[in-house]
């Protein structure tokens, strides 16, 4: 119908060469539409099935049927509050027996073998649903397999205590390799209970869609990445999943929904005043601190810049701490290094709120001294110091600062 009405007016003309009244765009042209609609492709359905049939190209048995109260659910999303049963039945009588899963996989694997996943459910079975599921069935017989049936089981549960946790929007390069491979989200489960992030989804800023079976447990975090592989080189272990697209370095809207398509998680983030500025391109990602405990989102000053250099995911946020109107930190900080892990050269940095003697020394894992990078007097900012690693071998050390009223200490990997 919209290919023919692409040309409707201009058959009116062409048919101008048609010779008599009989052909007209309204006795030959909207007839033939008309015929071709209503009656050759509803029998067509079936006419070209009957002929893939007999030519062995798709199956004589039947797809599992589901039904609810007795009923066949004739949709393939089926949302519920609280539970439902759902009866697998074999429209096939006792040939052949059901395979299902509850992940989406399909129960057949290529080649024809069944799924070390797929469940068995002989004649018929009947499920008790009580949470998001993608609910896939086939009859199998012997070698034979009948057409795959998908359901989406939606289950809508209350996402109010998962938090948007950290933005890395604008991290720094590493070498040749871009900014954007090392981007990051972080969520968090800030509630008591489990919660089961089935088929929510990202759908503006990024695309991502959770798996069937994502859960986050109370205090756990779920790290999202936009490149796997540079991420655990940066980080150290493997995100929890990779998204698709970019997040923009200028700011913009991130929309999170649950499987039903109804708003989880909203934010507009910006990289300018008054938005922490620190988080476009200085090495540091854009926490949540919730400071005016309205818990807005959208809420500039419920967000800081974090005082990990690349960062925390994975673990609590720390924020950058201030400066003072001279310029100075407020208080004693220890950044992470960078690059970190490393090979063989790494950079750290501190901050000191007052001149006064430092000591700046590298050990291995059991406790001994290997390096001595700075042992004197400084004066109050920010101030960094190259570790050159040559010589040593590969593994964790550690780097400790000491001043007359702080010490602190960190984890670094050298990787060879």
């Amino acid at each position: 119908m919209k290919s023919a009405s692409m040309i409707d007016m201009a058959i009116i003309a062409e048919s101008a060469r048609w010779g008599d009244l009989t052909r007209s765009k309204i006795n030959a042209w909207q007839p033939a539409v008309n015929q071709i609609v209503n009656e050759f492709f509803p029998e067509r359905n079936d006419i070209v099935l009957n002929q893939f049939e007999e030519a062995g190209i798709y199956p004589v048995l039947q797809a599992p049927v589901f039904e609810t109260d007795s009923s066949p659910i004739e949709t393939n999303r089926l949302s519920i509050d609280g539970s439902v049963n759902i009866n697998l039945v074999n429209p096939n009588g006792t040939t052949g027996s059901i395979y299902y899963t509850l992940d989406g996989t399909d129960p057949r694997l290529i080649g024809g073998l069944i799924s070390s996943s797929a469940l068995t459910a002989g004649d018929g079975t009947t499920l008790s649903v009580d949470e998001t599921i993608i609910l896939s069935a086939r009859i199998n017989n012997g070698s034979d397999w009948s057409p795959l049936h998908t359901l989406i089981v939606i289950n809508p549960i209350n996402f109010n205590t998962l938090q948007l946790n950290e933005i890395h929007y604008h991290p720094v390069n590493e070498g040749e390799i871009d900014d954007i491979e090392f981007e990051f989200l972080e969520l968090k489960n800030t509630g008591e209970t489990d919660l089961n992030l089935s088929m929510i989804s990202f759908t503006e800023g990024i695309t991502y869609t959770f798996p069937i079976g994502a859960i986050l447990n109370p205090g756990a975090f779920y790290v999202i990445a936009s490149d796997s592989v540079h991420f655990n080189e940066r980080y150290g272990f493997m995100p929890d999943g990779e998204y698709e697209g970019q997040l923009d370095n200028g700011g913009e809207k991130l929309l999170l929904t649950d499987a039903a398509g109804d708003t989880v998680i909203f934010i507009k983030y910006d990289d300018k005043m008054p938005w922490p500025e620190r988080p476009d391109g200085e090495g540091c990602s854009l926490v949540w601190t919730n400071k005016t405990q309205n818990d807005d989102l959208n809420d500039p000053l419920n967000w800081g810049a974090s005082g990990e250099l690349h960062g925390s995911p994975g673990t609590e946020n720390t924020v950058a701490i201030k400066q003072d109107k001279s310029g100075l930190p407020q208080g004693y900080l220890l950044y992470q290094n960078y690059p970190n892990p490393f090979n063989p050269l790494t950079t750290i940095k501190y901050a000191l709120p007052k001149a006064g003697h430092v000591k700046i020394e590298i050990f291995n894992v059991l406790g001994q001294r290997v390096r001595t990078l700075f042992d004197g007097n400084m004066m109050a900012g920010y101030h960094t110091v190259r570790f050159d690693a040559a010589g040593l071998s590969s593994g964790i050390y550690l780097y400790r600062i000491s001043t007359d009223s702080f010490t602190g200490i960190r984890k670094m990997v050298l990787m060879k």
